[in-house]
C-alpha cells in the first residue's frame, strides 16, 4: 500500500540556501532512473530513518558483477574467518574487487555530501573514461546516498529523534545506526569516506592523537595517510583548493579515538576510515567531495592488491593473537607523538567471560542484549559445554565466552574491556567526549576477564539464550520481583497504566527467606498476572507473604523534561511518557503542574 520505493510523496523541505540540492523526496526518482538507463547500479531500501524515510544503498560495479556479489561477500567473509586462506584465493583471483563504501551526509544540514555521492554515482553510471573503466575494474562502490534523511527534509544535524547520528556508532540506539552497521559487516569494506562540512581548508583524515589502542593502527595509518595525500591532489588538481590532513597539520584536537564516528568505527571491520570536511557551504562544496573521493578510488586502483593484504593482516593479527606493532619510524613525528606512545599498543586478555544468569546476572535479559549486540556486531561469541572455574570462581556451563584471538578483537575489547584511565593524562584533548566507556558498567552486565587461557571447551552460537522467567512460591499474599532489567520498569509502567495496583518497597526485607532489594516491585496476588510476568516478559516473580510495610502505592507521574535526546531515549526505553519542556516554560510557572522535572545541566540563573 506505500507504493514502490521511488514514489517519494512531496513534503516541506529545507533545501541549502547557498546551492541548489537535491531535496530528499527527488532523491528515489533520480537513482531509479539511473538505474532504469545503466547496467551498472542497482538500488536497495536498507532501512527507515526515525522519522520513517527509506534509507537507499546505491551499489555501481560493472555490468554482471552483481552475479559476482555472493563470490566477493565470501572472499570477505574468508578474509575475517581464515585469513591466510583467503591471501591464498586473493592471490589466486586476480579480478577480486574491493568494496568502497560512502556514506552521504549523516549531518543533514551539511548537504554538499549527498550531491556529491549521486555525481559520483552518475559518473560512474554512464561514463566510460578509462579512468572510470579502472575504478569499475577493481572498485564495487555502496554509496549510502543519504544517511540522515530526516536531517536533510528538516535542514537539522540531527535525526527526527534528535540525535546526532555520527556519535552513535558504539551506542547503536538509532535505526540509521542499524542501518549502515549492517553494510559495513556485510561487506567488510576496504575504505569508508563520510562526507561532512565544514572545514575550511578542506580536512582529510587521518587524525591527530590520541588514537584508540584497539585499532592496528601501523597497517591503518600507511595506507590511510598515504590515500589522504591522493585525495589531497586531486582537489588540487581538479579545483586548486587547498587540503589539511590533521595528522600531517595539528598537533591534537581532531582525534580517532572514539568509536561513536562512522570510520572509527569501521576500522574495527577493517576499513581505512576517513572523515572529509568539505571547505565550502556552495556548490565548491559538492566539487570538494567529489575531486577528494576521486582521488581517494584513484589510489585504490593502483594500489588494491597491497592494500588488501594489509587489511587482512589486520584479521590475521586477530585470529592468531598476534601483538600490535608500533607505528612505523617514517610515519612518527616525536613531538607529537611522545605523549601518547605509551597509549597505541593494546594487550589482550585471553577472552572475557559473561555468566548467563544468577548469582553473576542481575537478569538474564542484560547478558542476552550484550551477546546479541556482539553477535550483531561481527564478534565472535561461543558458550562453554561444561562449567570451569577462573581464579577461584566457578562459571557454569552455558557462560558466554569471547576469545580474544578472533579477527575483529579490537571492537570486541572496545565493547567489553573496562576502558583506560585517562583522568591523570596531562593536556589530553578529545574533539568530542565522551572518551571512555564500557558496555558491561553501563548495561548492568556482569563480565569476568580470563588474562591467561585456559582449556575451557566452547561451541559458537549465533544468537542468545531467550531469557526465562520463574513463578517461586505457592500461596502468595502478593508477588514480588525486582528492577534488574530494563524490560521490568516498562512492563511495570505498562501495569499501571492498565490500572494494577503495583507497589514499591521502600526499604529492604525479607520474606520466606529471601532478602529483597528496596525499590521491590509488588502486584496483588493474582497467579494469571505473576505468570504472565514470568512466561512473557522473563521476570522472576516471587510469591511472599503480603507487601511489607512501608510500600508505597506507586501511581503514574507527569514528567517534565528540560534535557538532552539521551535522557529522552532513555525515558522512552523504560516506558515513561513525558512532556518536553523549555526555558519560557521553566520562567513562566508551567513545571510546577508536573511530579517530576528532569533537569540536564541547565543553568537555573538562565
Amino acid at each position: 500500500g506505500q507504493g514502490r520505493w521511488w514514489q517519494v510523496p512531496a513534503e516541506d523541505e529545507v533545501p541549502s540556501p547557498y546551492y541548489d540540492s537535491i531535496l530528499y523526496s527527488e532523491i528515489a526518482p533520480h537513482l531509479h532512473q539511473i538505474r532504469q538507463n545503466s547496467k551498472r547500479v542497482r538500488v536497495k531500501v536498507i532501512g527507515q530513518s526515525a522519522g520513517g524515510r527509506n534509507l537507499f544503498l546505491a551499489i555501481v560495479a560493472a555490468p554482471g558483477d552483481d552475479g559476482r556479489f555472493g563470490h566477493y561477500k565470501n572472499l570477505r567473509r574468508l578474509m575475517i574467518r581464515n585469513p591466510e586462506r583467503a591471501l591464498q584465493l586473493i592471490d589466486r583471483y586476480d579480478d577480486f574487487k574491493v568494496p568502497v563504501f560512502i556514506n552521504g551526509s549523516i549531518h543533514g544540514d551539511e548537504y554538499p555530501g549527498t550531491d556529491a555521492a549521486i555525481r559520483l554515482i552518475e559518473t560512474l553510471a554512464y561514463e566510460d573514461t578509462p579512468e572510470v573503466q579502472a575504478i569499475l575494474d577493481n572498485v564495487i562502490l555502496l554509496v549510502n546516498v543519504v544517511q540522515n534523511p530526516d536531517g536533510r527534509v528538516m535542514g537539522t544535524r540531527r535525526n527526527g529523534n534528535g540525535f546526532d547520528v555520527n556519535r552513535d556508532f558504539i551506542a547503536q540506539t538509532q535505526p540509521e545506526t542499524h542501518a549502515t552497521v549492517k553494510i559495513l559487516t556485510e561487506w567488510n569494506p576496504m575504505i569508508t569516506l563520510d562526507l561532512h562540512g565544514f572545514v575550511d581548508p578542506m580536512l582529510i583524515e587521518p587524525t591527530t592523537p590520541p588514537h584508540n589502542p584497539n585499532y592496528e593502527y601501523d597497517l591503518y595509518l600507511q595506507w590511510a595517510l598515504n590515500q589522504a595525500f591522493a585525495m589531497e591532489d586531486e582537489l588540487f588538481d581538479q579545483l586548486g583548493l587547498p587540503a589539511l590532513i590533521p595528522y600531517r597539520d595539528w598537533p591534537d584536537g581532531w582525534d580517532d579515538w572514539g568509536a561513536q564516528y562512522v570510520p572509527m568505527y569501521a576500522m574495527y571491520h577493517g576499513s581505512y576510515g576517513h572523515t572529509l570536511e568539505t571547505p565550502s557551504r556552495s556548490e565548491l562544496g559538492v566539487d570538494a567531495h567529489y575531486a577528494a573521493v576521486w582521488g581517494a578510488l584513484n589510489f585504490v586502483v593502483e594500489n588494491r592488491e597491497a592494500m588488501i593484504h594489509d587489511q587482512v593482516e589486520i584479521f590475521r593479527r586477530g585470529a592468531l593473537d598476534l601483538p600490535q606493532m608500533l607505528i612505523p619510524d617514517e610515519l612518527l613525528d616525536e613531538t607529537q607523538w611522545e605523549q601518547y606512545n605509551d597509549m597505541t599498543i593494546q594487550e589482550f586478555p585471553a577472552a572475557y567471560v559473561i555468566p548467563a544468569g544468577e548469582p553473576f546476572q542481575q537478569s538474564s535479559h542484560q547478558a542476552a542484549r550484550m551477546v546479541e549486540f556482539l553477535l550483531f556486531n561481527d564478534v565472535e561469541v561461543e558458550q562453554a559445554t561444561k562449567a570451569f572455574t577462573i581464579e577461584g570462581v566457578s562459571y557454569p556451563k552455558g557462560s558466554y565466552i569471547v576469545w580474544m584471538d578472533q579477527p575483529k578483537r579490537g571492537l570486541a575489547n572496545t565493547i567489553l574491556d573496562a576502558g583506560p584511565d585517562l583522568s591523570d593524562i596531562v593536556g589530553l584533548t578529545f574533539y568530542s567526549p565522551p572518551a571512555v566507556w564500557s558496555h558491561p558498567l553501563l548495561w548492568g552486565t556482569f563480565r569476568a576477564v580470563m588474562e591467561d587461557e585456559l582449556a575451557v571447551t566452547t561451541t559458537p552460537v549465533n544468537k542468545a539464550d531467550n531469557p526465562s522467567g520463574t513463578v517461586t512460591g505457592n500461596r502468595a499474599g502478593a508477588y514480588a520481583y525486582e528492577p534488574t532489567s530494563l524490560t521490568a520498569f516498562s512492563v511495570t509502567n505498562k501495569l499501571i497504566d492498565s490500572g494494577v495496583a503495583v507497589q514499591r518497597a521502600a526499604s529492604a526485607f525479607e520474606d520466606g527467606g529471601k532478602s529483597f532489594e528496596p525499590g521491590t516491585f509488588i502486584i496483588p496476588a493474582e497467579s494469571s498476572l505473576a505468570n504472565e510476568l514470568a512466561n512473557q516478559h522473563a521476570l522472576n516473580v516471587f510469591a511472599i507473604s503480603g507487601p511489607p510495610a512501608d510500600a508505597v502505592m506507586m501511581e503514574k507521574q507527569r514528567i517534565a523534561v528540560y534535557a538532552d535526546e539521551g535522557t529522552r531515549h532513555a525515558l522512552e526505553v523504560l516506558g515513561f511518557e513525558y512532556d518536553v519542556v523549555g526555558r519560557s516554560d521553566v520562567n513562566d510557572g508551567v513545571v510546577e503542574d508536573y511530579d517530576l522535572l528532569l533537569n540536564r545541566n541547565r543553568s537555573w540563573s538562565g
